[in-house]
């Protein structure tokens, strides 16, 4: 995570369908951002919740920043991150990163990405 600039997706990270919950296969692959967060306690992160088009906007934002704070809790309570580290957003359909048309684009679509937030001096 050192080399990273601007944000990552956490693409093997999936939800039940219309929902926050976080499937328990998703949960490992979190443990690398834990682990750097812990060892790097001066760094902060935005977790920004996506979701595809299917229904309104009012909802789709709404349950991405569910989406977001679900994985913030996770951090927090399953690996002991520091709360002050993670803050959550959430933006539902407004910047897709593929097509809306197909199930595939659907998929990719629903997302977290991690924002590292820069050190200013």
């Amino acid at each position: 995570f050192n080399d990273i600039k601007g944000s990552i997706i956490l693409k093997c990270l999936k939800f039940k369908t219309n929902s926050s919950e976080i499937l328990e296969a998703s949960i490992p692959i979190l443990s690398d951002l834990a682990n750097y967060l812990i060892l790097n306690n001066h760094e902060k992160i935005i977790l920004v919740g996506h979701t595809d088009a299917s229904g309104n906007l009012e909802s789709n934002i709404k349950l991405s920043k569910q989406r977001a704070k679900s994985v913030r809790k996770l951090f927090i309570t399953k690996f002991a991150v520091n709360p002050n580290q993670i803050s959550t957003n959430g933006i539902g359909f407004l910047a897709p990163i593929a097509s809306n048309e197909t199930k595939q684009g659907r998929e990719k679509n629903r997302r977290v990405e991690v924002i590292i937030m820069p050190k200013l001096n």
